[in-house]
């Protein structure tokens, strides 16, 4: 994979990931780039948002023009509060579900949790602080909002899908009683988690004829004022996506078929990432296999090694590629590049990326 910055008319779409750990990089155009998320490169230990850009010897304090942290489960924030720091321009956007001044006087003041929830909660006390040390304040992302440019033009090319009204509401009840081990408040009556994934920034990206759509770690609920459902009703992008950051890793939790055939070009370029901790992983392989009836053009950024030792790795590199692997140490990259001027996607990897379709 070269080295050489994106043409000022050309989109890319980056996407970083390990067992633990995601992280987007996107082109808007113009030398405007967009952060989602974080996570550590583990050849340098730094964020790996950060490393490319200065690969590609670009400057992020003067073009990355918008920062979103989906959600602050830290398989998605470390590093984030480094690339805040850095990117002293950009717009730094979070749930709405953190709006509230008295939760972020929660959050902030409330030192004893240090460590109790990960690294997540701390790197978002972090954020916090930092925005609060500028004149610049944080742009709480709800469905339907603009995000970039600011202020929002005609078409404004970044938009908030989620969270809708009511996952925002139920999430912040969520994170206090995380942050204080209470006992529920929320009656449990829907299939899909009301915390951090329900109220996570799932964002629609266009521009003139290229969409894409980043599914954040958004899932499905028998709620239907929430997750895609909610997407799909009340914030659905007047142009379909030809490329997905599938939602959380792939999950069933997070498929909707609605937001493949609503949202989406036919056989739209498709990535995800995996994510491993414990006994669980993700994506599992019926996952792929479901995912495979919707995209033919699908990448992971590396495969979940507890995948790889339910059959010989021979076997399942050749059902889902047909170049040999020698190593899989579960760290890699997907690039895809496209001018406005071209039908399709020119796909690159790195390190572990595969394709999951022959």
């Amino acid at each position: 994979m070269d080295r050489i910055p994106p043409a000022a008319g050309e989109i890319e779409l980056s996407i970083f990931g390990r067992g633990y750990g995601e992280a987007i990089c996107v082109h808007l155009g113009d030398g405007e780039w967009m952060l989602v998320d974080s996570c550590i490169n583990p050849n340098t230990g730094a964020p790996a948002a950060l490393d490319y850009l200065a690969s590609l010897g670009l400057a992020p304090v003067r073009d990355v023009c918008l920062i979103v942290a989906t959600h602050w489960h830290d398989d998605h924030v470390r590093g984030i509060g480094a690339i805040v720091e850095t990117c002293t321009r950009a717009t730094v956007v979070c749930s709405a579900a953190l709006q509230r001044k008295e939760i972020i006087t929660f959050v902030v003041e409330q030192e004893r949790a240090k460590g109790a929830l990960g690294s997540g909660l701390d790197e978002f006390r972090t954020l916090l602080r930092i925005c609060g040390k500028r004149s610049r304040t944080i742009l709480w992302a709800k469905a339907n909002l603009p995000l970039h440019p600011r202020p929002p033009g005609s078409a404004p090319r970044v938009v908030a899908l989620s969270p809708s009204e009511d996952a925002f509401e139920r999430s912040l009840e969520d994170l206090v009683e995380a942050a204080t081990s209470a006992k529920s408040t929320i009656p449990r009556r829907y299939r899909a988690p009301d915390g951090p994934n329900g109220a996570s920034v799932a964002a629609s990206i266009r521009n003139e004829t290229v969409g894409l759509l980043l599914g954040a770690d958004l899932e499905t609920s028998t709620n239907i004022e929430t997750g895609w459902d909610a997407v799909v009703t009340y914030s659905r992008p007047p142009l379909k996506a030809s490329a997905v950051k599938i939602p959380h890793h792939g999950s069933a939790g997070a498929h909707h078929e609605s937001m493949w055939s609503l949202l989406l070009e036919r056989d739209s370029l498709a990535v995800l990432t995996p994510w491993i901790r414990g006994a669980k992983h993700l994506p599992t392989e019926g996952d792929l296999e479901r995912i495979r009836k919707f995209s033919k053009k699908t990448y992971i950024t590396a495969l979940p090694s507890r995948i790889l030792g339910r059959k010989k790795p021979d076997k399942i590199l050749k059902q889902l590629h047909s170049a040999e692997i020698s190593e899989l140490r579960g760290w890699g990259h997907v690039r895809a590049r496209r001018l406005l001027t071209e039908a399709q996607w020119r796909v690159e990897l790195e390190g572990d990326a595969i394709a999951v379709t022959a």
